[in-house]
């Protein structure tokens, strides 16, 4: 008998970066890269100063919102869209209990 393993209805699998301690999944990692990309764009057409400036500011964003988001789950069971949507619903309803009355 084989020792294998089998996973059905298994869809995708996540990918994950690990950078200093910190978890980097698709959605964080291509904004770094967007960042980064029209950093170089600025820089190009206006300044290199300028465009490492908004390169650093725009990174320095991402490692923000990774780094609260790699807080909110630090287990890592929930997806990153999942929790981006969790957050924007407290922000517009902040005032959520399971009694259903405010």
């Amino acid at each position: 008998m084989r020792v294998s393993r089998i996973f059905n209805g298994v869809d995708r699998v996540a990918v994950e970066w690990t950078i200093l301690g910190q978890r980097y999944r698709l959605p964080t990692m291509s904004l770094m890269v967007v960042s980064m990309a029209a950093g170089v764009a600025v820089a190009l057409l206006a300044n290199a100063w300028i465009g490492l400036a908004a390169t650093a500011v725009a990174a320095a964003a991402t490692v923000a919102a990774n780094w609260n988001l790699n807080r909110m789950d630090p287990d890592g069971a929930l997806g990153e869209t999942t929790q981006l949507a969790l957050l924007w619903r407290a922000a517009r309803n902040p005032y959520i209990t399971n009694t259903g009355r405010r």
